[in-house]
């Protein structure tokens, strides 16, 4: 990531695997605290996280309400490819 780049670039977090809910809240979190100064955003709803998120009532809102409330810099949430046909199939 570049090291003092920070005005008109928004930095998207794509990670994934992870254990749950709460752990992708807080990788997140850090994520936006390494670039305070800059919008961050996040891709999320990947095959490999499934296993808890399909837990969720409602995936796509859930996520997205604790990633900007919880990250004061977060403007985007994006749900993967991977899978949005599954919350969202075509009509």
């Amino acid at each position: 990531m570049p090291p003092t780049a920070r005005q008109d670039i928004v930095f998207i977090d794509d990670a994934q695997n992870f254990e749950g809910f709460d752990s992708l809240v807080d990788e997140f979190k850090l994520w936006g605290q390494h670039f305070l100064q800059a919008q961050v955003g996040y891709q999320v709803g990947y095959k490999r996280d499934r296993k808890w998120w399909s837990l969720l009532e409602n995936p796509p809102r859930e996520i997205g309400l604790a990633l900007t409330q919880n990250i004061s810099n977060c403007r985007f949430v994006f749900w993967t490819d991977e899978t949005i046909y599954e919350l969202f199939p075509p009509s």
